[in-house]
């Protein structure tokens, strides 16, 4: 398992690396000129590296035990809310609408993790999804909380369903919105995320075709 995840990560900081490098020389070298859209192609794959290292970071802390929160009271719905509307312009570019139904209120959550965890899931959909309604909800179930995001396709298969939250671990079959397939951590960061709360992230397939990621976690 060790060496699976060296040769993994290995893999998905090459790609970043060896583009800033060809780019920096190519700068030093005076062969690319120094304008804007060429920094702001730099920022984008320092600010992928930065993501791929902290969503590192929240996996191998919890499989250690050691991903600490800091739980509060939150209005779960309001965090849902500034989310969604954080990740509207990218949802619209992707022809994705998104429905809320919220009926959570307040809860006791680490606010910062469970938007990391959303933030993920949103990212999921806007790059495997296809073109349609994105419905989130929020609830109260029983002794849980919960809440779930929901998209129309092009849903996951069989053989994949058991990996999904699996660092590393991509559907080779997955639609894609875009050239790059992202790191293969994103879900494995929700699982890890739902089980420091105590509680578990799922899915399963919906019966427009989709498919449905929930996360729960006890209230008390």
């Amino acid at each position: 398992e060790q060496t699976f995840w060296n040769a993994a990560i290995a893999h998905e900081l090459r790609t970043p690396v060896t583009i800033l490098r060809g780019r920096l020389q190519g700068l030093a070298e005076g062969v690319f000129e120094p304008k804007e859209a060429l920094f702001q192609t730099l920022l984008t794959q320092v600010d992928g590296l930065a993501r791929l290292i902290e969503d590192l970071r929240v996996v191998g802390l919890a499989e250690s035990g050691h991903l600490d929160l800091h739980v509060r009271k939150a209005n779960l719905d309001e965090e849902i809310q500034d989310v969604v509307a954080f990740c509207d312009a990218a949802l619209r570019s992707a022809r994705q609408r998104v429905v809320l139904d919220l009926q959570a209120g307040v809860v006791p959550c680490d606010p910062m993790r469970i938007r990391q965890a959303l933030l993920a899931l949103i990212e999921n959909v806007r790059r495997h999804a296809v073109a349609g309604t994105v419905l989130i909800q929020s609830r109260l179930d029983g002794a849980n909380v919960c809440f779930s995001l929901e998209d129309e396709g092009p849903g996951i298969a069989p053989e994949f369903a058991s990996q999904v939250f699996t660092a590393f671990r991509r559907n080779p079959a997955a639609h894609t919105q875009d050239d790059h397939k992202g790191s293969g951590l994103g879900l494995a960061v929700v699982a890890a995320i739902a089980q420091a709360h105590g509680g578990q992230a799922n899915c399963r397939s919906t019966n427009r075709g989709g498919s449905r990621f929930e996360i729960s976690w006890p209230r008390v």
